[in-house]
């Protein structure tokens, strides 16, 4: 039985764990074929300059083919440590487009000594001195956008699957 990984993956509120592996996979394969399709696919009412990355590839994605369609902008990438397949992804998607800026951030989840407060002081400082505007929270840790507050971001964008098309909306405070 064909599935259509874009129906299935991208557009879907709820996808299924190992759909979401395919199509992570399906990007890294062709990331420009994939970019290509995916800004077919893409609506916003505001264009994030930057994207936090860490369990779900459909932000970055999204994101990512906006950023691709337009060949206009820097996009920056906060990459929260940890899903090698995330990482991979992120990889495959720099090798396309133009300008992009990295940040891995680690998120500590489990026990021991190591606190978070050193990460997210890192990750301020990464955004103050990137002057990011507009960052895209779909995928963010809860703290991180308490910590984007902090560092002076007042724009935001939540991805939302529609069923026939993404839309990046955007959320003020």
């Amino acid at each position: 039985m064909p599935i259509d990984i874009w129906k299935e993956v991208f557009m879907n509120d709820n996808p299924e764990p190992r759909l979401v592996e395919l199509f992570a996979k399906t990007v890294i394969m062709g990331p420009r074929e994939a970019l290509e399709e995916a800004a077919r696919r893409v609506r916003y009412e505001a264009k994030p300059d930057t994207v936090i990355a860490w369990r779900d590839p459909v932000p970055l994605v999204a994101v990512s083919a906006i950023h691709y369609a337009e060949a206009s902008s820097r996009l920056n990438i906060i990459l929260v440590s940890g899903d090698p397949l995330i990482e991979a992804l992120v990889e495959s998607l720099q090798s396309v487009l133009h300008r992009v800026l990295v940040m891995p951030v680690r998120y500590p989840t489990g026990y021991g000594r190591e606190t978070i407060r050193e990460h997210i002081e890192k990750l301020l400082r990464f955004v103050r001195g990137a002057s990011v505007k507009v960052v895209d929270v779909s995928d963010a840790p809860g703290i991180f956008g308490v910590a984007l507050h902090r560092a002076g971001v007042r724009h935001y964008t939540i991805v939302r699957r529609k069923g026939y098309e993404v839309l990046l909306e955007r959320v003020s405070m």
